[in-house]
């Protein structure tokens, strides 16, 4: 948790965290296209994906794959994204 809280105090743009927090919250159980997401935020999906993978060790989403006995084959399909806590859920400006 505290790598989790130096990658986050490390992030010069908070306005992009901000941002994808803000979309999974009016979008809950969202199908995860990176792509999609960074283009709706006029960013690159790799940018998309680090700040994602920053929210996800930070707790504050969490990417659930669709269930398969292959693992290779669950990982390749769409994810969902939620917010770990129900409370993120009622996040609006």
């Amino acid at each position: 948790m505290v790598k989790a809280f130096k990658l986050l105090i490390q992030i010069k743009t908070p306005e992009i965290l901000y941002a994808i927090v803000k979309t999974i919250s009016e979008h809950p159980g969202m199908y995860l296209h990176y792509e999609n997401l960074a283009n709706d935020l006029k960013l690159s999906s790799k940018t998309v994906s680090k700040y994602i993978s920053i929210l996800e060790q930070a707790f504050v989403v969490r990417i659930l794959y669709n269930y398969s006995a292959n693992q290779l084959t669950s990982e390749k399909k769409l994810k969902r994204v939620y917010h770990s806590s129900a409370g993120i859920n009622k996040f609006q400006v």
